[in-house]
């Protein structure tokens, strides 16, 4: 086999840790929350900041971190999300709560507002995707953020037309913890999972990818055995894929 993608038609890429710095995100995402939600709700953008990273620690444990198995579904799952968010934010901050039927507004346009403008690309993820396209690769994006973040941070990074699908897990209902993501994100997007590469910074997803017979690559510092490939970024396995 003369390229690492000679048997490969379609790549699922990941955001978080692959495309973007979530340690970057971190900060910008307190400074704007500021900016959104103190003119419309009240506060300093100051104690606005202070509330998101306060809040964001408990968020962690009780949606981000595998807890979302007590959802059925990503729908309820984004709804609980958001009104725990704003919720916790307005009690930290010492604001009055909006009315409980504009919660889900609020929280989604501050969502809007920041994931258009965040910046967090890490180097060269976005040259390596143009480089992926350019081989004349079907490229989705595989994350368990909802589309709607996902085109706003690929607009910022300037690769949204590279992308054909956005599989947020809204797409298929169901949030990306669980190997039934996976399986519905291969059914929908109609592709041999032989012929799939999935590209990720977690090995769990990576180890159910690979379950419904997909290709994986793991981005890490480590090579890691059981993956198809390992490499420190997106830009290094890229090169060596073309190698």
């Amino acid at each position: 086999m003369t390229s690492g993608l000679d048997e490969i038609s379609t790549v699922f890429i990941d955001d978080g840790g692959v495309l973007n710095d979530n340690r970057l995100r971190a900060p910008q995402w307190q400074r704007l929350v500021g900016e959104f939600l103190a003119p419309r709700l009240g506060g300093t953008s100051e104690s606005w900041a202070a509330a998101n990273a306060a809040v964001f620690g408990h968020l962690l444990q009780g949606f981000l971190s595998g807890a979302s198995t007590r959802f059925e579904n990503h729908r309820d799952w984004i709804e609980a999300y958001y009104e725990a968010w704003l919720v916790g934010m307005c009690s930290a901050a010492d604001v009055p709560l909006p009315p409980a039927h504009h919660v889900q507004r609020i929280a989604r346009d501050a969502d809007d507002y920041i994931t258009r403008r965040v910046s967090s690309a890490i180097p060269g993820s976005a040259d390596a995707v143009r480089t992926l396209r350019g081989r004349d690769l079907l490229l989705h994006m595989g994350s368990g953020g909802d589309s709607r973040q996902l085109a706003n941070y690929l607009e910022r990074m300037g690769i949204r037309e590279c992308f054909h699908t956005l599989y947020g897990a809204d797409l298929v209902d169901m949030p990306k913890d669980r190997p039934e993501y996976h399986r519905r994100v291969l059914e929908d997007s109609g592709v041999d999972p032989a012929r799939a590469l999935f590209i990720d910074d977690s090995p769990a997803p990576l180890e159910w990818a690979a379950s419904f017979g997909a290709k994986t690559a793991l981005i890490a510092p480590d090579p890691e055995d059981r993956f198809t490939v390992t490499a420190p970024s997106l830009a290094a396995l890229v090169d060596r894929l073309l190698a």
